[in-house]
């Protein structure tokens, strides 16, 4: 019917052969039992390779849905960078910086507040004068500049000027906008720090629950594991007289599922993801305990008889 390497003491592996109701290792004969398949009857043993079967077939269906997954060509718009300078008869100083970082989510991002880099201001304002006569440089200007959104930004005024400096595809995006003359530059300020305050909060939220849903599908799985191993005990040493672990596995599907839908999406949940692979893992264990519970408990009845 197959063959099964396994180690028998110090000696070398040796090839066992089920040859309907025995276990022949090539070359001996009359040794002891692998695991009390002897003292199994015959229906026993053909439910145990009617098991190892269905467990080949199960795994690799499993596998399958695995790795068939959509491939994503996950393209994230790019990170926006805004500059906000002020200028007076084409002199110009910056004021605040409002910059995009990555955060929770697939192509998640949120604004931070910073100061205005050291030194950048001639760098932006040579970018400026590409867009924007001198003569038109008075007022408040918003220059923009997108990144990749996995490229490196940059946090000096040197970063910047590589940036501009570097080849087609790492070279960022820039657009230089006018803000309305009667705009108080401080008001402004203000407008992109609430922005970035409910950005934060909206990222906090994000990861609770994240967390708690991750929390909540392990505690799930646990007590799902837990209740089909008392109640496989519990039919094998006759305290029930059926075997009922249809509800634990059915939750442990549902959870898979899950699983498997969070990992075929970009919007979805990322944590939850890591779920599918623990069920399926689960899955062989409580595979496992049932081979091996099974051989035990009719060891011991035979034995008892």
């Amino acid at each position: 019917m197959g063959t099964i390497l396994c180690p028998r003491g110090n000696q070398a592996l040796h090839a066992i052969y089920f040859v309907d109701s025995h276990v022949v290792p090539r070359g001996h004969k009359n040794v002891p039992t692998l695991l009390g398949f002897y003292s199994m009857s015959k229906s026993m043993q053909l439910r145990v390779h009617w098991l190892v079967q269905s467990s080949k077939s199960a795994t690799l269906f499993v596998c399958l849905l695995l790795f068939h997954t959509s491939g994503f060509a996950l393209s994230c718009t790019g990170l926006n960078d805004h500059f906000f300078i002020s200028c007076v008869a084409g002199s110009c100083k910056g004021e605040f910086r409002a910059q995009e970082v990555h955060s929770g989510g697939a192509c998640g991002r949120r604004s931070i507040i910073e100061p205005f880099p050291d030194n950048a201001i001639d760098i932006l304002t040579d970018q400026m004068r590409r867009a924007v006569s001198t003569e038109a440089m008075i007022g408040i200007f918003q220059v923009t500049l997108t990144y990749r959104f996995y490229g490196k930004q940059p946090s000096s005024a040197d970063d910047l000027k590589r940036a501009f400096d570097a080849d087609d595809y790492d070279k960022p995006r820039i657009q230089v906008q006018k803000i309305e003359n009667d705009f108080d530059i401080d008001k402004l300020r203000q407008e992109w720090e609430s922005r970035a305050n409910r950005e934060l909060y909206r990222t906090v939220l994000y990861w609770t629950i994240e967390v708690i849903s991750m929390l909540v599908a392990l505690f799930l799985t646990y007590k799902s594991t837990a209740l089909y191993r008392q109640r496989l005990l519990a039919y094998l040493t006759k305290t029930e007289s059926h075997l009922h672990v249809l509800g634990p596995l059915s939750l442990q599907v549902a959870l898979f599922i899950v699983g498997m839908i969070s990992l075929d999406s970009v919007t979805g949940l990322a944590m939850i993801k890591l779920i599918a692979p623990i069920i399926l893992m689960i899955w062989i264990y409580e595979f496992i305990i049932y081979v091996l519970y099974r051989i035990k408990y009719a060891k011991m009845i035979n034995s008892g008889s």
